[in-house]
């Protein structure tokens, strides 16, 4: 085994089971940082494989779904590390985030942060895959940093970072992705002309709509996300990830309901077509989504 191969197999191993491990992590009293651990292993081994030069933009979208995950329930993750002691997890970069963020939610409660994706975004390499391994990886933009710009509302600055990555890397598909909807959020452009760049670049029309609707949804812009989502749930071959992209537009809404009904047809749609790794993720987002609901109290029979 080369050693490329030792650093993807180890993170895809990682990957794997801390995907696991976050839907039931709240059952033991060491699993959330137990979570958090894997979670800095996990961010180890990617820089490593990008520092290399390889090809794991795949895994770099799976790994920021698990980080919007704990960022989104960061309240809930403190309460649970907190309620058994810190002391293993107090050092981590990921944990002073996730308290920052409970901290703010606490006091101002302005808004919530539903970051999704990661699973959506985490399925790009079930649809679209990466390159062989035999191949060497291809020069790409870095647009690893713009989630977090983004999350800490830092659009102008994410919007010259994604500049420069496009002019840097001008044949760089989510480069040119992210400089679109980034001066959508932020009302610069023609709207008629400002996704022609990106379109020139994702020939394929099942890739294009979903790529965006990903981006689309971690800007919040959660209407256009959702309407790609229903072009793609026309589509026979990917309707299955055109119905995760609307569950997560409803999520993101508020909408528990139709969120349900959303990943619920997402993994009916991948079980008849025979897909289990996309029906599994389905159902990881529907799980996580009946976790955050108020339990259900009977009626009391009347006498």
């Amino acid at each position: 085994m080369t050693h490329r191969d030792t650093i993807l197999t180890a993170l895809r191993r990682e990957l794997d089971a801390v995907e696991r491990a976050l839907v039931v992590m709240h059952e033991t009293p060491d699993g959330t940082a137990r979570v958090l651990l894997s979670h800095e292993r996990i961010v180890t081994l990617l820089g490593e494989a990008q520092h290399q030069g390889y090809d794991v933009a795949a895994e770099a979208n799976r790994v920021d779904f698990l980080t919007r995950q704990l960022h989104g329930r960061a309240e809930r993750v403190v309460a649970l590390v907190e309620r058994h002691g810190s002391e293993q997890v107090a050092a981590l970069p990921v944990w002073h985030a996730i308290v920052a963020l409970a901290a703010e939610r606490r006091t101002t409660r302005r808004r919530r942060l539903m970051l999704i994706v990661g699973g959506i975004v985490a399925l790009a390499v079930l649809i679209f895959g990466v390159l062989p391994a035999v191949f060497p990886p291809t020069p790409t933009a870095d647009t690893s940093a713009l989630s977090r710009l983004v999350l800490e509302g830092d659009l102008t600055v994410a919007l010259e970072r994604a500049r420069d990555e496009a002019a840097a890397y001008p044949a760089d598909r989510d480069a040119a992705l992210w400089v679109a909807a980034l001066e959508q959020a932020q009302g610069i452009g023609d709207p008629a002309t400002r996704w022609e760049r990106a379109r020139a670049l994702e020939p394929d029309d099942a890739a294009f709509l979903f790529n965006r609707a990903n981006i689309l949804l971690q800007l919040n812009l959660i209407d256009d996300a959702e309407a790609d989502g229903r072009r793609l749930a026309e589509l026979p071959a990917v309707a299955a990830f055109g119905w995760l992209i609307i569950g997560g537009a409803a999520e993101q809404r508020g909408d528990a309901a139709a969120a349900e009904v959303a990943f619920t047809r997402a993994a009916e749609l991948a079980e008849a077509a025979g897909d289990a790794e996309t029906q599994a993720l389905a159902r990881v987002r529907l799980g996580l989504l009946l976790q955050t609901l108020p339990p259900v109290v009977a009626p009391t029979p009347t006498p």
